[in-house]
């Protein structure tokens, strides 16, 4: 996971731009040692300083792990966050869904969102427009916005 992921636009519901702006070295290294000691939320800030680069370099890997274990620690924020960041990187769609799909067990509307994305792109699922459909109203009868523009620009039955 080298080099600085792809973030697309359609994944700014998630989470990760949702955490507060806090920039600075020492601040992303205090939600780092946080995360490490079991810090959920600090997990999430750290994960998200990390993925885009502030306060340091891109640092995927070590969001993966902050997420991956604040995720074991039974934090759906945490699964949905690692399964977009994921998603959204080159080679490593797949995993994504599998975190997706998880977030999308314990309730995460926003996960069914990036599943029906998923689904009708044909990134880390095969191309189901059908199963989009359904993941994507799903998503839109709970709240999720941007799930209902997805909808509209899916293909007519």
């Amino acid at each position: 996971m080298k080099g600085r992921a792809r973030f697309p636009a359609y994944l700014s519901g998630l989470p990760f731009h949702l955490v507060p702006r806090v920039p600075g070295a020492d601040e992303r290294a205090k939600r780092v040692e946080a995360a490490r000691a079991g810090d959920a939320q600090a997990a999430l800030e750290a994960a998200s300083m990390l993925f885009e680069g502030r306060g340091g370099p891109v640092d995927v890997p070590l969001a993966s792990e902050l997420l991956s274990g604040a995720a074991e620690r039974g934090s759906v924020e945490a699964l949905l966050m690692l399964g977009g960041m994921l998603w959204s990187i080159d080679g490593h769609e797949r995993e994504g869904v599998r975190w997706l799909q998880e977030a999308a067990e314990h309730g995460a509307a926003e996960a069914l969102y990036v599943l029906g994305m998923a689904c009708a792109r044909g990134r880390g699922l095969p191309r189901d427009l059908e199963l989009a459909r359904r993941f994507l109203e799903q998503a839109a009868s709970s709240g999720v916005v941007e799930a209902r523009d997805e909808l509209a620009r899916l293909p007519v039955r």
